[in-house]
């Protein structure tokens, strides 16, 4: 079966009556022929996947646009991410979170708290007040405490288990940043009706958590 197959793509020549087959090697020209052929094959292949791709791509773009939903990657995403509570906040964020998560996001310490140190000064000159919740166990710093001239409350609250993310409600929007298949993701979804459902059970979680 495997000769008869190498036969029918012209790879070998067959002579002689069936009880004294001789099989002989095609010329090189039939192997080459046989070699570009395939090669053009997964050429199309890979265009046709690449053309799939680029349309699922587009159409998941589009779908986001249509339904009011932006996506972020990364830490430079979630830099352009938390920029956006600034920006479309109100004078009030309500934020629940990890602070692990944020710090397996910046993997420097440092950076993170400069970084946040910043964007701190950022949203009191915008005068934006913030209500952040947090999960226990949880180490404050200097900057997580309660300080009016932060225009900033802060309380803790104990779940079965620590989430590993950052949930913020701003506005008409609301957002998350987390970890997806090795990947950090963010999205926001400008939705006034479910913003205001969200805020109200941040509300509801608000009123059960610790004062610090």
């Amino acid at each position: 079966r495997a000769l008869k197959s190498l036969e029918q793509q012209r790879l070998i020549s067959v002579t002689g009556d069936a009880r004294n087959h001789k099989y002989r090697v095609s010329p090189t020209k039939n192997l080459l022929d046989k070699y570009n052929s395939k090669v053009n094959e997964l050429s199309s292949l890979r265009s046709q996947l690449e053309d799939l791709v680029n349309s699922a791509a587009n159409e998941q773009s589009e779908f986001y646009q249509r339904h009011n939903i932006q996506v972020y990657k990364g830490l430079e995403g979630y830099k352009t991410w938390n920029g956006e509570r600034l920006k479309r906040g109100g004078n009030l964020n309500r934020e629940f979170g990890s602070r692990k998560f944020l710090g397996e996001l910046f993997g420097d310490d440092a950076a993170r708290r400069k970084y946040m140190l910043g964007y701190i000064q950022a949203r009191v000159k915008s005068k934006i007040s913030l209500r952040s919740l947090s999960m226990l166990p949880v180490e404050l710093e200097d900057f997580d405490k309660t300080d009016p001239r932060l225009l900033k409350e802060k309380r803790l609250i104990k779940l079965s288990e620590e989430l590993v993310l950052i949930m913020s409600v701003f506005g008409d929007s609301f957002g998350f940043y987390t970890q997806q298949g090795g990947e950090y993701l963010g999205v926001i979804i400008s939705d006034p009706l479910l913003s205001k459902m969200i805020a109200t059970v941040f509300d509801a979680l608000w009123e059960q958590g610790a004062e610090v």
